[in-house]
């Protein structure tokens, strides 16, 4: 079951790996404007909140570009 659909705001898109892990392969890309169906959400050791999306994972806030 999806958390939700989550629309792309990041100016670049975003990046799409295989695991949650920061170093984990990456899968993809997603593109500004683009709807992801998002899976679960988790917290990292460091903090850092990631998303487990129909497509890979991503960070879900970045710095600011």
């Amino acid at each position: 079951m999806a958390v939700g659909i989550a629309r792309v705001v990041a100016p670049r898109g975003l990046v799409l790996s295989a695991g949650a892990e920061q170093d984990s392969h990456r899968v993809g890309i997603a593109r500004k404007g683009e709807e992801i169906e998002v899976k679960q959400l988790m917290r990292t050791g460091s903090g850092t909140v990631r998303a487990e999306t129909s497509r890979g994972w991503t960070t879900v806030l970045s710095r600011a570009d």
